[in-house]
C-alpha cells in the first residue's frame, strides 16, 4: 500500500510524463566577473528596472522609511485588497565590504496612490518565496478588482525570458539554476544579455544554498552561452541541521528526472545512536509514511541506504531528515534538501488519471493466534487511503489467516470495510492462507467474502477494467494448493485465460497482474540466492514455470505480489530482471512485516507493518 512505500513507491505515474530537459554540456560555466551594464552587479549595488507602478510605490515608501537603506532587486508579488500590497526582494547592507542580507519588503499603497508605506521588512524566506510569490513581472490591476497575484504556481518568467531559461539554465553540467526572479535584459552590441536572480544548487548533493545573479548571452545568430555568474550572498544554510552529515547521491538513467529516487543516502554520525530517515515537507515527516530506513551507527561511522531502481520520491517531499526521535524538521539531527527539479508534484492540470494503494497479507485473525493487530492495522490503512483519496485498493492475497474458520474472518473483514470512511472499490486476489484449512472450501469462502468475482462469475480468478483509462487489472488465484513451494498452483484453464488476456491487452494498455506468491530466485520479494522465505513459488512444477514465462514474455506489465512479509527496508520490493521481465513489485504484510533473523538464514517479525 502507498503508506508503506517508504522505499518502494513505483515511479509510474498514470498521467502525462514528467519530463526534464536533458543535461546540457554546451554552455561553459565561466568564473564570476565584473560586467558593465546598467544593472551591473557588484558587492555594493544592484539596480533593476521594475514596472512603473511598482517602482513609484517603492520610491515613495522609501522617502518615509527610517531603517537601513534597501536596494530593490526584484518586484515579485502584488495583492489587491482595499489598496495594494506589493512585495519586493531587496538587499540591505553590503557597503565597505560588509556582508549583505536579503530582505522581503512589503509596501502598502492605497487606492489612489497618495499613500505608500513600508508595512514590513523581514528576512527573505526562500522556501516561502518558492511556494507563494513567484509571479510574472507585471503592472498592477485596478484596486477593487478580484485579481490576486499570489501563489500563482510556477509560471514565473515572461515568455521570452522563460524560453531562454529552459534552453540554457535548466541544468548545466550538474549545476541547477532555479530562477527566483528575472531581473531584465539589455542589448550589448549585437548580443542580448538576460539577467536572472537564481537559487543555485547541485543535483547530487545539496547541503547549502547559493543566491546568484546569472547572466545569459544570446548572440545575433541566437546561440546561447552562460556569460557570467555573480554571487549575491555567497553560501547560505537553509536550516541549522543542513550540516552535510546527511547526503543523497542520485544514480541511474533517471538521476536528473523529477520524482526518481534511485541512489544512495549516506549519514555520518557525530554521536553513536540509532537514526531513522524520513521523507519530510518543510515542517515534519510526511504524514502516513514509515521511515525510509534505520541506521545504527557508532560515533564517526557512516552508514548508507540504497534506493532501488524505479523507486520514487513521494509527492510533497521537500527534504530527507535523519532523527533519533522527533519527526519535526526543526528537531532533526541532519536535513538534506531535495533539489527543486527532483521533487515530484502535480498541479490541477497534471493530476494522475487514477491512483490506487496496494495491500497484502492483511491476515484478519479472529482466533488471535498470530496477528492480534490485524484489524487495527487495516483500519489505519483504510484511513490513510481516505486521506490520499485513492480510487482503488488492490490486495495481493492472504486477506484472512484462516485459523479459526474463513467465514468468521471474512465477516470481520467486511465489517471493518463497511465501518470505515473508505467507499471506493477494493479488489482482492487470494493467498495461501485464504485456503489454509481446505483449498475447495477456502476458494468458495474467498469468492463469497471478497465479492469480487468480476468478469468470471464464480471463479476465484477474474479481471477488472479501470473505467477512466481502460487499464486492465488481472487477479490470479492459487487455486490448486496452499503450498506454492511444493506443488502446482495454476490450472490449465486459468493459464489459458490469463495468457489470452495478456496477448490481447499487454501491448495496448497498462496491465497490472496481481498474484500472491513471488517466484523463487526471480523478481521481487526476497533475495535471489538462498531466499529467506521457504514458501516461494517453485518453478520445478510446470504450471508455476509457465507463470514465470509470462512475466518474461510481457516485460511492460506490472506484477504485484505479497506472501513473504519482508519489510521494505530490505529493498526486495522491486525487480525487473535487468529490464528483461515484468515490473515486479512486492508489498510487505499489513499485519506485520518481517526482517532477517540473527543467523541471517530465516525471518522473524519485527513488529512493523508493511
Amino acid at each position: 500500500m502507498k503508506k508503506r512505500m517508504a522505499t518502494g513507491l513505483l515511479a509510474l505515474l498514470l498521467s502525462a510524463a514528467v519530463t526534464v530537459p536533458a543535461v546540457s554540456t554546451a554552455l561553459p560555466v565561466m568564473a564570476a566577473q565584473t560586467i558593465s551594464l546598467s544593472w551591473s552587479v557588484n558587492a555594493v549595488e544592484t539596480t533593476v528596472t521594475m514596472p512603473g507602478k511598482a517602482q513609484t510605490a517603492f520610491d515613495t515608501a522609501m522617502q518615509s522609511y527610517t531603517g537601513e537603506a534597501l536596494t530593490p532587486l526584484a518586484y515579485y508579488s502584488l495583492q489587491v485588497v482595499s489598496g495594494y500590497n506589493l512585495c519586493f526582494l531587496c538587499r540591505q547592507g553590503g557597503a565597505n565590504g560588509q556582508p549583505a542580507v536579503l530582505k522581503q519588503v512589503e509596501i502598502y499603497q492605497n487606492g489612489n496612490g497618495s499613500e505608500c508605506t513600508v508595512s514590513s521588512v523581514q528576512d527573505f524566506d526562500l522556501m516561502d518565496y518558492m511556494d507563494n510569490y513567484r509571479v510574472p513581472l507585471a503592472d498592477a490591476p485596478a484596486p477593487g478588482s478580484s485579481e490576486i497575484v499570489s501563489n500563482p504556481g510556477r509560471s514565473a518568467l515572461p515568455e521570452e525570458a522563460a524560453a531562454v531559461y529552459e534552453q540554457s539554465l535548466r541544468l548545466i553540467d550538474g549545476v541547477q539554476y532555479d530562477p527566483l526572479a528575472y531581473l531584465g535584459k539589455q542589448q550589448d552590441g549585437t548580443d542580448t544579455n538576460y539577467a536572472y536572480l537564481c537559487y543555485t544548487s547541485t543535483v547530487t548533493q545539496h547541503p547549502d544554498v547559493y543566491i546568484d545573479v546569472v547572466i545569459v548571452q544570446k548572440n545575433a545568430e541566437g546561440k546561447l552561452s552562460l556569460k557570467s555568474t555573480h554571487s549575491l550572498l555567497g553560501k547560505r544554510t537553509w536550516h541549522p541541521a543542513v550540516n552535510g552529515l546527511l547526503n543523497y547521491t542520485f544514480e541511474g538513467d533517471n538521476q536528473y528526472t523529477a520524482g526518481y529516487a534511485e541512489g544512495t543516502l549516506s549519514l555520518t554520525a557525530e554521536e553513536a545512536g540509532t537514526y531513522q530517515l524520513y521523507w519530510a515537507d518543510d515542517s515534519n515527516a510526511l504524514d502516513g509514511y514509515y521511515p525510509i530506513g534505520k541506521l545504527k551507527l557508532k560515533a564517526g561511522e557512516t552508514g548508507t541506504i540504497h534506493m532501488g531502481y524505479h523507486t520514487a520520491i513521494p509527492v510533497g517531499a521537500r527534504r530527507v531528515i535523519a532523527t533519533t526521535g522527533s519527526t519535526f524538521v526543526a528537531d532533526a539531527y541532519s536535513v538534506w534538501n531535495i533539489p527543486y527539479d527532483k521533487r515530484l508534484s502535480w498541479d490541477n492540470t497534471e493530476k494522475p488519471l487514477y491512483t490506487f494503494n496496494t495491500f497484502s497479507d492483511i491476515h484478519i485473525d479472529k482466533g488471535s493466534l498470530w496477528y492480534v493487530n490485524a484489524e487495527a492495522n487495516l483500519k489505519q490503512a483504510l484511513k490513510f487511503s481516505v486521506n490520499k483519496d485513492v480510487d482503488y485498493i488492490v490486495v495481493s492475497g492472504d486477506v484472512v489467516t484462516n485459523d479459526s474458520g474463513p467465514d468468521k474472518e471474512w465477516d470481520a473483514y467486511q465489517k471493518v470495510l463497511s465501518r470505515s470512511d473508505y467507499v471506493n472499490p477494493v479488489w482482492e486476489s487470494d493467498g495461501n492462507h485464504d485456503m489454509r484449512q481446505s483449498v475447495s472450501s477456502g476458494l468458495k469462502s474467498f469468492v463469497k467474502g471478497s465479492g469480487t468475482d468480476g468478469s468470471d462469475s464464480g471463479l476465484s480468478y477474474f479481471s477488472m477494467t479501470e473505467e477512466k483509462t481502460g487499464d486492465l487489472f488481472i487477479f490470479m488465484s492459487l487455486e490448486l494448493s496452499k503450498s506454492p513451494q511444493s506443488s502446482e498452483e495454476f490450472s490449465d484453464k486459468q493459464l489459458a485465460w490469463v495468457t489470452k488476456l495478456l496477448e490481447e491487452n499487454a501491448s495496448t494498455r497498462n496491465v497490472f497482474l496481481v498474484q500472491h506468491a513471488p517466484v523463487k530466485g526471480f523478481g521481487a520479494g526476497d533475495r535471489m540466492s538462498n531466499p529467506y522465505y521457504k514458501g516461494l513459488l517453485n518453478t520445478d512444477y510446470a504450471s508455476n514455470q509457465k507463470f514465470k514465462e509470462l512475466l518474461l514474455k510481457y516485460p511492460n506489465i506490472v506484477f504485484l505480489s505479497g506472501h513473504t512479509h519482508e519489510d521494505f527496508v530490505m529493498n526486495y520490493n522491486y525487480d525487473d530482471a535487468n529490464g528483461t521481465a515484468a515490473h515486479m513489485i512486492h508489498t510487505p504484510s499489513l499485519a506485520g512485516s518481517t526482517m532477517p533473523n540473527s543467523s541471517d538464514d530465516g525471518l522473524e517479525r519485527n513488529g512493523g507493518k508493511g
